[in-house]
């Protein structure tokens, strides 16, 4: 649904948070997101204003994180769900199947720290944003969610 604020009435400037088309102050109705990346500087913003508009959300943490339980427990006191789906296609899918997303957020990313840290990952930033994206999108094609 569109956003109430698309369009500024009377000259009123929108609410933070608007920005129209891509707009988190839309009436969320039944909406689940499962956000990818939500760790992260953007992510955990976006996954915030989420909670704020009262959209149930899941928040992807990498399986191996080294912060896991602590993001576990931050997510838990917003009442976000927490994914561990390993970055593999079949469990990638099973976490599109379990939660049934009507938005996706993939705010994905590597940081040179990252690669330094792993050089034998080929953690590039080709593999990071252009792959993972690709199983995301092949994820919502297999739930039959090509638009997400």
């Amino acid at each position: 649904r569109p956003c109430a604020y698309a369009e500024p009435r009377g000259g009123h400037p929108r609410p933070r948070g608007c920005h129209g088309s891509l707009c988190l102050m839309r009436d969320s109705g039944a909406e689940t997101a499962l956000v990818f990346g939500a760790t992260g500087y953007t992510g955990k913003h976006v996954v915030q204003a989420l909670v704020d508009r009262g959209v149930a959300t899941v928040a992807h943490v990498r399986p191996d994180s080294t912060s896991l339980d602590a993001w576990s427990t931050h997510f838990g006191e917003l009442g976000v769900a927490v994914s561990t789906a390993a970055w593999e296609d079949a469990t990638v899918a099973a976490a599109f199947a379990q939660h049934e997303p009507t938005l996706v957020f993939a705010l994905l990313g590597t940081t040179r720290r990252r690669q330094k840290a792993a050089p034998g990952r080929h953690e590039t930033y080709e593999t990071v944003d252009r792959d993972l994206t690709l199983m995301l999108i092949r994820a919502a094609e297999e739930i039959g969610r090509p638009h997400v």
